[in-house]
């Protein structure tokens, strides 16, 4: 599997263009080795859009279960931000997190691009029914050149916890679910992005409106061997 556990949490941001190669440098060697050493925490990858100008940059942070995002470890971290942290963190711009309790995954091998899919549902208590989101996960997973197929649902309680890190933020944006779909190239990302649609518009207590991007791996960081 290219993508471990049974939890992930998704961010996205923006960040001025005057402090990009700081935020780039300091995600890198600090920010997400940060939270890599978390107990629970099983890697994380960065993701980029340069072309965008609206959630640019994209990260993902496969977790052991979801309670880890909620765990004493990760809240302690989240309330002890290095200084560091406290510059760049007031600077992040159109934020948006997600805990994330996976409810399909089908995957091969870690792909070169990224669609990040934010779903809307009508009923956002009811979550996504997991056998029609595995039978999506395989059929989006059979198209051509699609390395990975990986459907989470929003746990809002898990992602609102209250930390000093979140006051340095600006509010955040929320959505109820997200569907990741790897892929070999960016081509073959956007070849399959119509029966993708067709496929999520199928679901059970699927709204409408839904917001896409496709993002270049930039950064794949492992644990440390014990």
């Amino acid at each position: 599997m290219s993508l471990p556990g049974e939890a992930f949490l998704a961010v996205w941001n923006d960040v001025p263009e005057e402090f990009e190669d700081e935020f780039n440098i300091w995600y890198m060697r600090e920010h997400m080795p940060e939270r890599v050493a978390v107990p629970g925490f099983l890697g994380g990858r960065r993701y980029i859009a340069w072309e965008r100008t609206f959630h640019r940059y994209f990260a993902l942070y496969p977790t052991q279960t979801l309670a880890v995002l909620d765990s004493a470890e990760y809240l302690a971290r989240l309330n002890a931000p290095s200084p560091w942290t406290q510059k760049m963190f007031p600077k992040l711009l159109n934020y948006m997190r997600g805990a994330c309790r996976i409810v399909a995954s089908r995957s091969e091998g870690v792909g070169g691009f990224i669609t990040a899919i934010r779903l809307s549902l009508l009923d956002a208590t009811l979550g996504l029914e997991k056998s029609a989101s595995t039978s999506a996960a395989a059929e989006i997973h059979g198209l051509d050149g699609v390395t990975g197929v990986h459907i989470g649902v929003v746990d809002p309680e898990v992602t609102g916890i209250q930390s000093m890190e979140r006051q340095l933020r600006t509010a955040e944006e929320s959505f109820d679910a997200v569907v990741l779909v790897e892929t070999t190239s960016r081509r073959f990302a956007e070849e399959a992005k119509p029966t993708i649609e067709e496929t999520l518009t199928a679901l059970p207590n699927m709204a409408p409106n839904r917001t896409s991007a496709i993002y270049g791996l930039a950064h794949l960081f492992e644990p440390p061997s014990a």
